[in-house]
């Protein structure tokens, strides 16, 4: 999955409106995102087989998840449906 097709799953998730519709759409795609919080950066990589260490930083990495989800619109709610406990930096 390229970065335009990141883009345009996280612009489907922040138009809907109700929990319900967001709680469907997390289940739908929720084997697709990696989702790492460290203290310098939020980011999202493709979920791969055999991913590895040296993979992980080069492979599928959107540096700064913020970029595509923007922090005042819908990443918490997305986080919260993927069990994180987020909070902005």
């Amino acid at each position: 999955m390229e970065d335009k097709e990141i883009k345009k799953l996280v612009q489907q998730f922040n138009k809907l409106k109700t929990d319900k519709a967001r709680y469907k759409f997390i289940q739908k795609y929720n084997k697709i995102f990696k989702v790492v919080l460290d203290n310098d950066c939020t980011w999202a990589s493709i979920k791969k087989d055999k991913l590895n260490d040296d993979d992980e930083s080069i492979y599928g990495n959107l540096n700064c998840f913020s970029n595509f989800v923007g922090w005042d619109e819908g990443v918490f709610d997305l986080f919260e449906l993927l069990g994180i406990d987020a909070e902005g930096c």
